[in-house]
Formats: C-alpha cells, structure tokens, sequence
C-alpha cells in the first residue's frame, strides 16, 4: 500500500504547500532591492555570461563557455537559468525560477519518501518542515548552488529506493542521471550518495 502512486486528492495539500512557498519566495524577490553579492552575484553573472555565448555562438559557443566560466567549480548552476532567459528575456531575475523549479523537486521527494514508509499525512509534515527550514527558506532568495544541490541529492535518493533494489533498469537510469547533474553541481555531491548507493549495491 505504501508504494501506490498517490492520486490527485491526496496529493492536493503538497501542491497548496508548494505554491504557498513559491509564492511568497517570489514575492520576496520582488520586493528585495538589494543588490546580489558574494556567490550570489558570481553565479548570476556567470549564468547571463553562459547566455550571451548561446546567443552569440549557438549551442557550441553555450557548452564552451560553460566549461570556462568557472576556474575550479562545476558549470551546470550557471547554465540551468538558460532556459528561463530564452523565454523570459535576458534578466537575472529570471535566475531565481531554478530555485522554484529545485523547490518542487525538493518537496516531492521529501513527500513521497514520507508517504511510502506511513501515509499520506507525514509527508505533508515532512514537507513543511523543509519548506520551513531557515537555512532553506533562505537560500531560495539566493542564486546559490546549495538549494538545488540539496533538491538534487534528495531527488537522486528518491530514485533509489524507487529502484527496488537497482532492479528498475529505467528508474535506475534516472538515478544515474541525478547523480551525474548533482556531481555538475558540486564535487560534494557525492559524499550525500555514495553511502545509499553502495548499501543498495550490496544488499
């Protein structure tokens, strides 16, 4: 029972949590004037650097200019605003929807590893209390690797218990596809990992 798959009535109060926080984090954005700085700023100028080479070089010029954009830290943050540039337009406010988008993500692992071991309700705790996690909440007003890394590696443990044992072959490359995002992310990424992985590989 614990493993169905919800069904839209009782999926209904993650959907109203998650638009509650994706709204009043835009809202905070909105009316937040202070300029970015520290990572904030580096990633944000980064990321409209990235899309100015796809404007200017097309898809090569996009992934050359990833790799250079940073000395000694991994590219993907910086290009995940991409997509909301090309339809948005060229403003780094549009940045901050990755963090929306890491948000859900990160409230739907939270919610359906709570409701595979108890139900429904412990889920919804579950995601109030991430949503409601200080360091958490706030880091969805920054552009900082940490919020996605974390919606990311929450997603590629998700994954793995989804794998039943790594015998899910598709599931199982889901999971490899995480993982590979959340090594572009941060190197760190892998201390959050490696240890489920290697209990489910043996096991």
């Amino acid at each position: 029972m614990a493993g169905r798959r919800p069904q839209l009535r009782t999926i209904l109060p993650l959907i109203l949590i998650a638009a509650v926080f994706a709204t009043t984090t835009l809202v905070w954005l909105y009316v937040d004037r202070t300029p970015p700085n520290w990572d904030d700023a580096l990633y944000l100028t980064n990321s409209l650097t990235i899309y100015d080479a796809l404007t200017h070089g097309g898809l090569i010029g996009w992934v050359a200019k990833a790799e250079s954009a940073f000395t000694f830290r991994a590219p993907l943050i910086a290009m995940l605003p991409t997509p909301f540039y090309l339809v948005l337009g060229r403003h780094w406010h549009a940045a901050y929807l990755v963090n929306i988008g890491s948000m859900i993500l990160l409230f739907a692992a939270v919610y359906d590893l709570a409701r595979r071991w108890w139900n429904n309700r412990p889920g919804v705790f579950a995601v109030l209390i991430v949503g409601t996690m200080p360091l958490l909440y706030g880091l969805a007003t920054w552009f900082m690797v940490e919020y996605t890394l974390t919606a990311v590696a929450a997603a590629a443990v998700w994954l793995l218990i989804d794998s039943d044992g790594l015998t899910r072959h598709g599931v199982v490359v889901l999971f490899g596809v995480a993982s590979g995002l959340g090594l572009l992310l941060k190197a760190s990424f892998s201390m959050f990992i490696l240890f489920p992985f290697l209990y489910f590989w043996f096991k």
